[in-house]
């Protein structure tokens, strides 16, 4: 499985990393601040989910303008929008939805809303993030 995030913050983006490999075994993880860097790395990989930064770029449609993008290179990509709002405004939560967003997350993620995400996402549970929510007796 290979997983990318576009986010200028680089603290976010390696702690997010080490989650996700905490989370997953053999996955690809590969951070960008460049949204045309993650385009190149798309086009040669066949990645099954994105982290998209909402706020990326100086420009107020970047998000839109980097979701476009991906969604040509790759139809069937999961994308999940990042962010520091604690919750989206509406007209982003309507064209999230829209568009075909999977989630939205909101800085600081936890290992435990990472894990939900992604659950709820791929409507599979992640075998040890399971075990560890189980009760003991």
């Amino acid at each position: 499985m290979i997983i990318a995030a576009i986010d200028e913050d680089r603290n976010f983006t390696e702690t997010l990393g080490e989650m996700l490999k905490n989370a997953i075994s053999d996955i690809v993880y590969r951070s960008f601040s460049s949204a045309d860097d993650c385009f190149r790395f798309v086009e040669e990989n066949d990645v099954t989910l994105v982290f998209l930064n909402k706020d990326i770029g100086n420009d107020p449609l970047g998000m839109q303008i980097v979701h476009h993008h991906l969604r040509q290179l790759s139809s069937h990509i999961d994308i999940i929008l990042v962010g520091s709002d604690q919750r989206l405004d509406s007209d982003t939560a309507i064209w999230s939805i829209q568009n075909r967003c999977s989630d939205y997350l909101c800085k600081p993620v936890t290992y435990e809303k990472l894990i939900s995400s992604l659950q709820n996402i791929w409507f599979n549970p992640i075998p040890e993030f399971t075990e560890q929510l189980l009760p003991t007796h």
